[in-house]
């Protein structure tokens, strides 16, 4: 009776259920008759038709047949699609793209300092990592069917916009929370100042300045210094100390 008061998915989820606790074949056997897979559990046994169908390379991308046949092929079964169409070796290859995103979560998380930021790359990275994973089981017959996409992959505007979003965060901890990406080049002590570039402060300066009249440098012209603080200062000091070597 609770279950009645319900809404109508309820009903829904509980005959999912039911049908993958059930020890009973989905498909039957009949001798002399044509076996139908037409029944509750269409979705699951064209899952399991692809997955056979795969082996170890697949039938190579684009030669597929299940995805004719299949409910959602392009969404929450789209894993089993993947199998038929790259094997056993590309099923592998996208579930370890997953398990590289969670592990580069992560190493984010660890190098926040703050909590929030950890826990909010943690939350946002576990919601894509575990939707992807109940996806791929939903496609191997592990767990019943939970209608979730693939997160990145599968077709669909909203879950594609909600993954997007994820991803933007984790980025966004990662260079403002977590500080990776921002190791600014710092020029090392003695490096030679580039050309147009500014000379190290205190420099002595005038060692190329040439008396116009004999074409020699003046010798307190090099001994003094730049004025760190007001550049006109060094210019006064120059004109002075050359109007008495003059003198």
């Amino acid at each position: 009776k609770v279950i009645d008061l319900m809404p109508d998915r309820v009903h829904t989820w509980k005959a999912r259920i039911e049908r993958f606790s059930d020890p009973t074949d989905a498909v039957k056997f009949e001798p002399g008759r044509a076996v139908s897979i037409d029944g509750d559990d269409y979705q699951v046994v064209h899952a399991k038709i692809a997955l056979a169908r795969g082996g170890l390379f697949g039938k190579f991308p684009g030669h597929g047949q299940q995805r004719d046949f299949l409910p959602q092929a392009y969404s929450d079964f789209i894993y089993a699609i993947i199998i038929e169409e790259m094997g056993i070796v590309g099923g592998i290859f996208v579930l370890l793209l997953y398990i590289i995103l969670l592990v580069r979560v992560g190493m984010i998380a660890r190098r926040c300092d703050k909590l929030f930021p950890k826990y909010l790359v943690l939350g946002c990275g576990l919601l894509v990592v575990v939707q992807a994973l109940t996806n791929m089981a939903v496609a191997v017959d592990l767990i019943p069917v939970t209608g979730q996409p693939l997160p990145l992959v599968s077709r669909g505007g909203t879950s594609t916009v909600i993954s997007c979003a994820y991803i933007g965060i984790i980025l966004s901890v990662s260079r403002f929370g977590a500080n990776m990406g921002n190791e600014e080049e710092t020029p090392e002590e003695g490096e030679a100042v580039a050309e147009g570039g500014t000379p190290p402060e205190g420099e002595l300066i005038a060692d190329a300045t040439l008396d116009t009249t004999s074409d020699k440098p003046f010798e307190a012209a090099a001994e003094a210094p730049v004025s760190k603080e007001n550049p006109l200062e060094a210019v006064r000091t120059i004109e002075e100390t050359t109007t008495e070597t003059r003198i």
